[in-house]
């Protein structure tokens, strides 16, 4: 029995030593040091905000938003006899379609409008006989198409009746003929009351353009609809981008100056350049006009129609030809007023500080997380970046400087 009941006290005082020996360690992880405490309790050690230093070249731009518009803008306007309907027959073309000179646009009630290159438009009908700019300006369009008319005498004479019967023909339509009355003159040939056929061009069936294309911009007709008015206008004469320009920045530009032009929408992006900057505008009507700037173009000195903004109306010329489907588009022009010579050192302007002794300072980062002040001098600035220079190889790109706590 003696050593039964020696065992039994063994294992009562193990298992007394292991209760408190657990009970000690869950009473360590309640009672803290003093220094414990005190180090949880501080706030959190502050941290730096820091940029890399980069090498790039800094350019100083203006922002613009424009909007492409055409040198020339003419519009083809429906036209039918007396007593008919002016209805869309045909419509060979659709918005943004490039058209040239001595093609057809559009058919009116069975009858063509042909594109013709002129300077102005046609303001009548003109029939065999008849004379005028009008029919010289006719004369040289038919000219340019290979057929020629003859001598250009500005006489609607019978060359003109043969080559504007051929570009009918060409185009697959009966040349426009009216009955003229003439009066007897006692010859069998001719009886009274009844009239000989001539040659006619009715201004119904043309449009001039000033140049040897256009670009098919505002199309209102549809095929088998009655129009009344405007059917569609031609964008001619190439395309150029409008824009105004702040008091401000008025000084910084010059004609001449290179121009990124950017379409949000196609996310690509032309060259140009300034070809006219126009007198200060107010955008009101009576408001005061300045002087034209040297070398400005007349055409820039108004501003879009029934504009209310104020400033330098501004026209950019593309260096290509812009797409079509640029026309009205509200477009981003970049300008470039100064820039470094080539790539330089540059830091956020955040990250340059005036120190009590009257130098100019960064923090630099080092790789082991202390922090060095390096004397600095500035240069050019522009996008919220600056140049700096400092002695030695002190900063170098790849290095972070403190920008912020």
């Amino acid at each position: 029995m003696a050593p039964r009941k020696s065992r039994l006290v063994l294992l009562g005082v193990l298992g007394g030593t292991t209760l408190t020996s657990l009970a000690g360690l869950g009473l360590s992880t309640l009672i803290k040091s003093p220094q414990q405490v005190a180090a949880e309790s501080a706030p959190p050690s502050r941290s730096v905000l820091t940029s890399e230093v980069v090498l790039r070249q800094l350019s100083r731009t203006i922002a613009l938003r424009g909007t492409t518009t055409a040198k020339a803008s003419v519009t083809v306007q429906a036209s039918a006899p007396e007593g008919t309907k002016a209805v869309v027959t045909k419509l060979p073309v659709r918005a943004g379609s490039r058209v040239r000179a001595g093609t057809v646009v559009v058919e009116i009630s069975g009858r063509p409008v042909i594109v013709l290159h002129g300077r102005f438009p046609a303001y009548r009908d003109v029939h065999t006989g008849d004379s005028g700019p009008d029919v010289l300006e006719l004369q040289h369009a038919l000219g340019e198409l290979g057929l020629p008319p003859g001598a250009d005498s500005g006489v609607f004479n019978a060359g003109t009746a043969r080559a504007l019967k051929a570009l009918y023909s060409r185009l697959g339509y009966r040349p426009p003929r009216e009955s003229v009355p003439v009066t007897p003159t006692g010859s069998p040939a001719i009886s009274p009351g009844r009239g000989q056929m001539k040659m006619s061009f009715p201004a119904s069936e043309v449009v001039y353009i000033p140049d040897a294309s256009a670009t098919v911009d505002d199309l209102q007709g549809r095929v088998g609809k009655e129009v009344k008015g405007t059917v569609m206008s031609l964008a001619s004469g190439g395309l150029n981008v409008r824009s105004l320009l702040s008091p401000e920045n008025r000084r910084l530009v010059s004609i001449g100056q290179l121009v990124l032009i950017s379409s949000d929408q196609s996310g690509t992006t032309r060259s140009g350049h300034i070809s006219a900057i126009g007198p200060y505008t107010s955008g009101t009507q009576g408001s005061p006009q300045s002087t034209p700037d040297p070398g400005s173009d007349p055409a820039a000195a108004n501003p879009s129609e029934g504009s209310d903004s104020s400033g330098h109306p501004l026209i950019v010329k593309p260096g290509k030809t812009l797409p079509a489907d640029w026309i009205g588009q509200d477009l981003k022009l970049t300008i470039t007023t100064a820039s470094t010579s080539g790539k330089v050192l540059a830091v956020p302007v955040s990250a340059v500080y005036g120190s009590a002794d009257s130098t100019t300072k960064v923090i630099k980062l080092l790789p082991n997380g202390k922090q060095q002040r390096v004397e600095i001098r500035t240069g050019a600035s522009a996008d919220g970046m600056v140049e700096v220079i400092a002695e030695g190889n002190a900063l170098r790109p790849g290095d972070r400087v403190v920008v912020g706590r």
